[in-house]
């Protein structure tokens, strides 16, 4: 019985573990104001920004006929808090 007990641990163990290096890739991937400020400078060229930022949503022209890119990214994150005491009610059982 107490195998099963250490075998069931190192179960929820590898999953938290194999969640927890995913949200780390997440967070890596945010496109912020500091961001863009700090690494696009005026006259780079479009294959330079596309490298930094990755692709926009959306592609226009404006009344100059310039390109204007525009990066509308929403944010995909969320907890989920009900797995973790659910995690806690096992190794205390």
């Amino acid at each position: 019985m107490k195998n099963a007990w250490i075998a069931l641990g190192l179960c929820v163990w590898v999953v938290a573990a194999g969640c927890s290096s995913e949200r780390a890739e997440i967070k890596e991937d945010r496109l912020t104001v500091g961001k863009v400020q700090g690494e696009i400078k005026v006259g780079m060229a479009a294959s330079q920004v596309a490298e930094l930022l990755g692709s926009p949503n959306i592609v226009t022209t404006d009344e100059k006929r310039r390109e204007v890119w525009m990066y509308d990214k929403v944010s995909t994150d969320r907890v989920d808090t009900s797995s973790s005491s659910f995690a806690g009610l096992i190794i205390l059982g």
